[in-house]
């Protein structure tokens, strides 16, 4: 079981640099995942992209899966006796009775069977051991919060009071969604999602947007002037440009999900065309799928926008340049935490750009990463210019 663990997270090991990773020599692990659904798709990617790794086969229960080909055209195949190879369960549910199938049924040796609570235990106390000397006293609060409580996404003490976090969620039988009501204002749901859904990602939601979490936006510690434009980019369920309609002059809203662009239409109606909804891709081209912010503003002002897009904010950074040339002021909340390395590269690119950079307060464990690594990181970058320098929201 260790050894398995070891080989997938000590891909990306920490050295006492902190922004700094290395490989570690392991020789060709093979590897079988067993499932092929969302944590399956996202375990057997990390896995395709790690050198020291063999994904051999991927496994399902799915009888009408089996003999297609998924995830990264690897080839669907019913269980197998054990044949020497370790297999990691990629499923949420029924990893018990995986088990027991894969013990009773195909002979596996129990420890050579590890599933996603393995993998974030392991992660945890690997966290635990590299970060135990750091002198960054936001980090010893994270390594003491985990010496007694599991690995999540905010390892800190005010997440304990969203657990059970009373949120209003309400039917709109006209349009048939749920909504939840904040501050004044209503906020509706995806059409696939059912009230306890909706409630468990508002508590999520509000969460991250709790003073105290490193994903904290403080849009309403933004103090923008007349006329301001902002950019919600990854928006969701709008939370971010919601909290900023009231005190600006236009917002657009980049979402390609069309069931969140569809409760979108629902949460703004009330602002008519105050705000845009830009369904296509933002990126650092613009074509039939994608757009860019420099297409989007065509020179003119632009004062704010959030970036959470998965992965993808280098490209859309590159694509608003000649917008930037045009603020005197400016302030872009970009997330940094889809990718291992992105603190450090958007960092470099925004500085390049002129911007002065400052960090939301905390780290935050991100288990969707490109890589399965025992990693730390900050949640946003604040990168600004002109007047939001000195704005004390900013925090260094």
């Amino acid at each position: 079981m260790y050894g398995i663990m070891n080989g997938l997270i000590g891909l990306g090991m920490l050295v006492k640099d902190k922004y700094r990773k290395e490989d570690i020599g392991l020789g060709n692990k093979k590897v079988i995942l067993f499932g092929n659904g969302k944590l399956g798709k996202e375990i057997a990617e990390k896995l395709h992209r790690a050198p020291d790794f063999e994904l051999v086969e991927i496994w399902d229960n799915d009888v009408h899966k089996h003999n297609h080909f998924e995830i990264n055209r690897y080839l669907i195949k019913a269980p197998q006796k054990y044949a020497g190879i370790s297999v990691l369960i990629g499923v949420y549910y029924f990893v018990d009775e995986i088990k027991k199938d894969l013990i009773d049924k195909y002979d596996f040796p129990e420890k050579e069977i590890l599933d996603w609570h393995d993998i974030k235990k392991i992660i945890k106390n690997r966290i635990i051991t590299d970060y135990h000397d750091d002198n960054d006293h936001e980090i010893q609060e994270i390594i003491s919060n985990l010496k007694n409580n599991d690995l999540e996404v905010f390892n800190y003490e005010f997440t304990k009071k969203y657990h059970d976090y009373y949120v209003d969620i309400s039917w709109d039988s006209n349009i048939k969604l749920f909504f939840a009501e904040w501050n004044e204002k209503k906020i509706y749901f995806r059409r696939s999602m059912d009230k306890q859904h909706c409630l468990n990602y508002m508590r999520q939601i509000l969460m991250e947007q709790d003073p105290q979490s490193p994903h904290y936006y403080n849009a309403d510690g933004i103090l923008l002037k007349d006329g301001a434009v902002a950019i919600d980019a990854g928006a969701a369920e709008g939370i971010f440009g919601l909290s900023l309609i009231d005190k600006i002059e236009k917002l657009f809203l980049v979402e390609c999900d069309e069931e969140w662009i569809e409760a979108l239409r629902y949460t703004f109606a009330p602002y008519g065309k105050k705000v845009e909804i830009i369904s296509r891709k933002l990126s650092d081209i613009a074509d039939e799928e994608h757009t860019t912010i420099d297409a989007m503003i065509r020179g003119g002002r632009l004062d704010v926008v959030k970036m959470d897009i998965e992965g993808y904010e280098a490209k859309v950074i590159s694509g608003m340049q000649k917008t930037i040339l045009y603020q005197s002021d400016f302030l872009a909340l970009v997330c940094a935490y889809h990718n291992s390395d992105d603190e450090v590269n958007l960092s470099y690119q925004l500085e390049k750009m002129g911007f002065s950079l400052s960090y939301s307060r905390g780290y935050m464990y991100f288990e969707f990463m490109d890589k399965i690594v025992p990693q730390l990181v900050k949640g946003l970058i604040l990168a600004a210019k002109g007047e939001y320098l000195a704005k004390p929201f900013l925090r260094r």
